[in-house]
């Protein structure tokens, strides 16, 4: 997917700057790195140092400093009469600086590019004119306007646009493309960082209605390195890691292919993602449970239900709430008398099974669960999923077969009809998550058109 960079350097251990090594480091921002060494920071005599992690730090001929993390001896290679290469590989790393660990980086900005994001934001700035009379076409480029996206824990958030013109052998071309920026007035952790970038990656992937990716990472400090004409020219720390990514990642897509886009938020996205932020913690065990199978295409399909209806069951304690009787009345009136028909002659174990099991008993079950949940949007969903009582019983029933089942025989059921409920209890996650994010009830209706949930139940019911 990223091209790959190959630059030639001296390396070393940090604890060891003395021992200087002649190497090629060969990496891409989603590729990891590989650094091919004449000679070896070890000694081979010792066997443990090829199970052994460490950290390596370099410069290229370039100048550039360089850091690569969690590294692990691919090969050592002896070469008579006496010389040694070897091969070391990374899974992450930074070019641009040398930093002891991946918590002491600290930026004050961070430029993403993330896989569909200028699909979702669908903003040009591309014009043409069409002049009749001559045949002629004009082009022009203007850079679309930043869209301010709010601010989160000290984080300011917004998406920037840039346009690059290039004349090629068969004509010129126009590329357009659009970066997630994220900005601190101070030098703030790289974990902060991070865990701003996963949530907004979830939101994107909300709207996008598939995975979202980073395809690369540029950061930089609060200090230019240098002015040229009063402009501020800064040092950038690119970030290199180790992915898998699908095929498909870089494919065009279509705002009709999308549950919901930029335009769809607009003229305030700030609000919808405020609403987001607000709620991450209350909501991030569905989206724990959500995005397990929305970033696992080949989940097997009993695990992706299963996950899906403990997904509701996240949501409805969070969201609804509710018990058969309040916990003071059942621990006074009812487990008591439960505690107390246990007979005194069981098995140890088996009591203490029976006690834990008695602690939960008020508790609304799955089934009555997934039953509040869809009748709280039927309108929506009756016409996919049914009537909320049949659609929960059914759930429930299912889940507990697969997790319960009769005898040493494992459950069998037909795949299409578990691959369809699956559909249809993921098509309920996504329509809670909307609205939560503030989306009104008409709205999230004419967002079903493009929810590919709703289009798989339409097609194969």
């Amino acid at each position: 997917m990223r091209a790959e960079t190959r630059v030639k350097g001296t390396w070393w251990l940090p604890e060891n700057p003395e021992k200087q090594l002649l190497g090629e480091l060969t990496y891409s921002q989603t590729g990891g790195a590989e650094l091919d060494l004449y000679d070896y920071f070890f000694d081979v005599g010792d066997d443990s140092v090829l199970r052994r992690q460490f950290t390596v730090w370099g410069r290229t001929v370039g100048g550039k400093s360089a850091t690569l993390f969690d590294c692990y001896t691919r090969n050592v290679s002896m070469h008579l009469p006496g010389g040694r290469s070897a091969k070391v590989s990374s899974y992450r790393g930074v070019i641009g600086g040398h930093f002891a660990t991946p918590a002491k980086m600290q930026f004050c900005r961070m430029a993403c590019e993330l896989t569909h994001l200028s699909d979702w934001a669908a903003r040009s700035g591309i014009s043409a004119e069409r002049d009749q009379t001559t045949h002629t076409t004009t082009f022009a480029f203007r850079v679309p306007q930043d869209v301010l996206l709010g601010e989160g824990n000290g984080i300011k958030m917004r998406l920037e646009f840039a346009g690059h013109a290039s004349h090629e052998q068969d004509g010129y071309r126009l590329r357009e493309e659009c970066r997630l920026i994220l900005e601190c007035d101070q030098l703030t952790s790289c974990e902060l960082f991070d865990d701003m970038l996963a949530k907004l990656q979830h939101f994107f992937a909300l709207g996008i209605g598939k995975p979202v990716y980073r395809l690369s990472i540029i950061a930089r400090m609060d200090q230019p390195k240098y002015h040229v004409e009063n402009t501020p020219i800064y040092e950038e720390f690119e970030f290199i890691r180790k992915i898998d990514l699908p095929d498909d990642c870089e494919d065009k897509l279509l705002p009709i292919q999308m549950p919901f886009s930029l335009a769809a938020i607009d003229p305030e996205p700030n609000t919808a993602l405020a609403a987001y932020l607000d709620k991450h913690a209350m909501l991030d065990p569905v989206y724990d449970l959500y995005f397990s199978t929305l970033y696992n295409r080949d989940m097997p399909t009993r695990q992706r239900f299963l996950s899906l209806a403990h997904g509701i069951e996240a949501y409805h304690r969070g969201f609804i709430g509710g018990k058969y009787v309040t916990d003071e009345a059942y621990e006074r009136d009812i487990r008591p008398c439960f505690v107390k028909a246990i007979p005194g002659n069981i098995d140890p174990d088996f009591k203490v099974s029976l006690l834990n099991k008695l602690k939960y008993l008020h508790q609304f079950s799955l089934r009555k669960q997934i039953q509040d949940v869809c009748g709280r949007f039927e309108p929506l969903l009756a016409e996919l999923c049914g009537d909320p009582k049949s659609f929960g019983n059914r759930v429930s029933d299912i889940r507990n077969r697969l997790t319960h089942p009769d005898g040493n025989a494992p459950c069998e059921m037909d795949w299409k009809e578990l691959w369809l409920l699956s559909e249809q209890v993921a098509l309920v996650l996504s329509v809670c998550l909307l609205h939560e994010l503030g989306f009104s009830t008409e709205k999230i209706r004419t967002m079903l058109n493009n929810n590919r949930h709703a289009r798989a139940i339409f097609l194969n019911r």
